[in-house]
């Protein structure tokens, strides 16, 4: 059975939100580690999560053949700027 776990300095698909100020809200990552996110547009992330039939990624999605990867979806579309 496939599993989801954490290994030290791997990059890892994970959602994550922002607050106003546009600072990084994730209770799940630890204090002081570094973070690197790509910020969707709502409007893409809205448009996937209803076009999903089950769980969903915005980047590795291969329920929906993965159209950012493949370009069938425009990153700039995607991406906030």
């Amino acid at each position: 059975m496939p599993s989801n776990r954490w290994v030290p300095r791997h990059p890892v698909a994970h959602a994550w939100c922002v607050d106003r100020e546009g600072f990084v809200v994730d209770t799940t990552w630890d204090e002081g580690m570094d973070y690197f996110g790509v910020p969707f547009q709502m409007e893409y992330v809205k448009r996937i999560a209803d076009d999903a039939r089950k769980d969903y990624g915005l980047i590795d999605n291969e329920e929906m053949g993965f159209p950012l990867l493949t370009g069938a979806h425009l990153v700039a579309d995607a991406l906030k700027a």
